[in-house]
C-alpha cells in the first residue's frame, strides 16, 4: 500500500519502482485529466523539489 504523509505525491513516485508504473497509477488515480493532476501539485506544492517535479511533469509529456 501506499504510505501517506505531507506530500502525497512525492511519496506516491518513490512507492513505484518506475515512473512509468508511476503514470499509470496517477493516469488511473486521476483520469485522464492531466490538468487536474498538474494543479494537484501546483496548488498543494506537494512536490517541493523542483527537479522533481519536472521529473512528474516529463512522465507525461515524454508520451
Amino acid at each position: 500500500m501506499l504510505k501517506e504523509s505531507n506530500y502525497p505525491i512525492n511519496s506516491f513516485y518513490y512507492n513505484f519502482k518506475s515512473k512509468e508504473k508511476f503514470a499509470e497509477y496517477i493516469i488511473e488515480y486521476y483520469g485522464n485529466n492531466s490538468t487536474k493532476f498538474y494543479k494537484s501539485i501546483l496548488d498543494g506544492q506537494q512536490v517541493k523539489n523542483p527537479v522533481k517535479r519536472f521529473e512528474l511533469f516529463s512522465v507525461f509529456n515524454g508520451r
